[in-house]
């Protein structure tokens, strides 16, 4: 499934439903208002005007589901353009990272200590007698 396919989907299916609910309210409240505008009987015998009825029924379905349908197509649409606006270059590879001054200073000064090692193990020199390796006591 593609990005833009899923994007579509979850951010229109979230913004449907709560329209949905919000129509379902808007319907209620319209449904009240119709059944306050309904003329009053004149005696108890008289017909009940039932006009607001099948309008109040219809407006029950009818409120909600085209909230949702809007709703939807308004966050397809909004995603279609943003996609078509948006750039679509891939993310560039990071960069090495330089090293830091010190380490490259620490790098030299071992370089230089192994170098010096190395070149007193090649090189004998006069030998230590034993005497000289010994602690001198004061």
């Amino acid at each position: 499934m593609s990005p833009l396919l899923k994007r579509i989907l979850v951010n229109g299916t979230l913004t449907a439903a709560m329209l949905a609910v919000v129509g379902v309210g808007y319907a209620e409240l319209a449904g009240l208002f119709l059944a306050a505008k309904a003329p009053m009987r004149a005696t108890a015998d008289a017909p009940v005007a039932e006009d607001a009825e099948p309008m109040a029924g219809s407006l029950h379905t009818r409120v909600p589901v085209m909230m949702a349908l809007w709703g939807f197509l308004f966050v397809a649409a909004g995603e279609l353009i943003l996609h078509r606006f948006r750039k679509q270059t891939p993310p560039a590879p990071p960069a090495e990272p330089r090293p830091d001054a010190a380490l490259i200073l620490l790098e030299e000064i071992m370089a230089k200590v192994e170098a010096e090692r190395s070149s007193v193990a090649a090189s004998p020199t006069t030998s230590a007698t034993p005497a000289e390796n010994t602690p001198v006591a004061s």
